[in-house]
């Protein structure tokens, strides 16, 4: 299995800003956490609508029918949206706001599927 972060652009990204301390696999309040943007909530960085960051793992889906997420996320000022990809295709989309939301009833089918694909976990600005 692979994992890794990817950026759609390298130059003075905000996404790029202390990686690890502010955002990526950062621990808050003593338990860890998957920060996609900042901890930080004064760091506001200029980001435009198709702007994106994202987490992916390579994954063998045989014999899986879903994947499904858990947790809470919440986003800053904007509009954006969460998706879970499959080979870069979104699979499914939900739409986020100042206040955490449940990620329980997120669900991607995947029962088409088989062997080893690309899922990321999107976090996209929509407006």
């Amino acid at each position: 299995m692979t994992d890794g972060f990817s950026l759609p652009v390298l130059d003075a990204s905000p996404f790029e800003y202390a990686l690890g301390r502010l955002h990526g696999r950062v621990v808050v309040d003593g338990a860890p956490r998957l920060v996609l943007g900042s901890v930080d909530p004064d760091f506001l960085a200029p980001t435009a609508p198709g702007d994106f960051v994202e987490i992916f793992r390579l994954v063998d889906l045989t014999g899986a029918s879903v994947v499904r997420l858990d947790g809470t996320a919440e986003a800053a000022a904007g509009a954006w949206e969460l998706s879970v990809t499959v080979d870069e295709v979104p699979r499914v989309r939900v739409t986020l706001g100042p206040r955490a939301r449940p990620l329980g009833d997120v669900v991607a089918p995947v029962a088409d599927l088989t062997g080893v694909h690309r899922i990321a976990l999107r976090l996209t600005r929509v407006a």
